[in-house]
């Protein structure tokens, strides 16, 4: 592509762009690499930008150019779809800039999508446009969701009440240490609902056999159906099964889901293994889905553990607990619309739920053929949004 290389001065190999940037990207990339965790430097101190309707590097979808030109537009847009994108932690991600991510990677994904609709292009600019297209879709829907998130947050309690009840199941957890002198590790997890509280990490030890908690809401008038905190003790197991399962009002986003994983003792303090601290707004509005997190130290850094595989060979994991998330969000009066596997795009605005094939939609508000502000992806496991249609 003479004209990325005209551009960065270097050139570019087909095969790498699926795993790592070219070298000028990667000196471009170099200001961000030291506190990748902050998505707001992703652009900024990285050098890149992302382009307007009006500006030089924006692709357009009546652009009349030749092969070296279409070069000189696409893999640029490309390799910063590519990069920010897989940067982009929404876990780090403070609700107030929420709007600034959103937009920044709605122009992203706009840019993918018309790259991908009928361009005349290079097969050199398409391997970075595949490259990118599938990162930006997924971070474009996580930056949905939190803006879905930030409306409800800044809606009235009542609009807020009609999203029902939020499940949370503690399923299971994996790997654990051993604990016990003479046996492997007697474990129970625990869980809380924390509203304006700072705490990162469950109490170091838990000895109130009868402990319980009951979730409330912000404004202190309504109880949540919130049971005993604690799980029965799954005994002499590193591998033990809880299915444990709370249910409970939600009202901020803010909020957090902390769950911990306590090793018993017949006498004297429980201690905690490890913990799991989860934002609401990360988990909230899926319609079931069931994940699996790395436990953290009681210091804060993931749990390492060894495992033996079938052959029993030793291999490095971590410690992991598995949980079900599951919401009943609002019911809402939506046109829906079939879309067949491989056709164009209909052109939805307002308002509509989408079915693609295996059962799984999408509800929500589109804004010329693409998800827009509030909405959930349900069952959605493996949809994939493809540019050209859903699957």
């Amino acid at each position: 592509g003479g004209g990325h290389s005209a551009a960065c001065g270097c050139k570019m190999q087909q095969n790498s762009v699926e795993t790592r940037l070219p070298p000028c990207a990667q000196v471009q990339a170099s200001a961000a690499e030291s506190d990748e965790h902050e998505p707001s430097v992703i652009f900024s101190d990285a050098g890149l930008s992302v382009p307007g309707e009006h500006d030089e590097g924006y692709v357009g979808e009546k652009d009349n150019l030749d092969p070296e030109g279409v070069d000189a537009k696409l893999i640029p847009t490309a390799l910063m779809a590519k990069y920010a994108t897989d940067k982009f932690d929404p876990l780090s991600l403070e609700i107030q800039k929420v709007k600034a991510e959103y937009d920044r990677l709605r122009d992203i994904l706009v840019q993918v999508c018309k790259a991908n609709r009928g361009l005349d292009r290079t097969s050199k600019s398409q391997e970075y446009i595949d490259a990118a297209h599938e990162p930006a879709i997924d971070a474009y829907r996580k930056v949905m969701d939190l803006m879905d998130l930030k409306k409800k947050q800044d809606a009235t309690k009542e609009e807020f009440d009609v999203g029902k009840y939020f499940f949370v199941t503690i399923v299971s957890a994996s790997h654990l240490p051993k604990m016990d002198k003479y046996g492997a590790c007697d474990a129970y997890c625990t869980f809380d609902y924390q509203i304006h509280r700072m705490g990162q990490h469950p109490p170091e030890a838990d000895g109130n056999k009868t402990c319980c908690i009951v979730c409330e809401n912000k404004n202190q008038h309504e109880k949540a159906l919130c049971q005993a905190h604690r799980s029965a003790t799954a005994p002499k197991s590193y591998n033990p099964t809880f299915n444990r399962k709370y249910m409970m009002k939600l009202d901020d986003s803010k909020s957090h889901l902390l769950m911990g994983i306590y090793s018993w003792n017949r006498t004297g303090p429980h201690p905690l293994i490890g913990y799991l601290r989860i934002p609401v707004w990360a988990v909230l509005y899926t319609k079931e889905t069931e994940r699996e997190y790395p436990l953290s130290a009681i210091n804060g850094t993931m749990m390492r553990a060894t495992a033996q595989d079938a052959n029993g060979e030793n291999y490095d994991t971590f410690s992991m607990i598995k949980v079900r998330f599951y919401y009943k969000y609002k019911k809402r009066d939506a046109r829906t619309v079939y879309s067949t596997p491989g056709a164009d795009d209909t052109k939805l605005d307002g308002w509509h739920i989408r079915r693609w094939v295996g059962g799984s939609g999408y509800v929500g508000n589109w804004v010329d053929g693409l998800p827009h502000g509030e909405g959930a992806f349900y069952g959605g496991d493996g949809a994939v949004y493809e540019g050209r249609g859903f699957k």
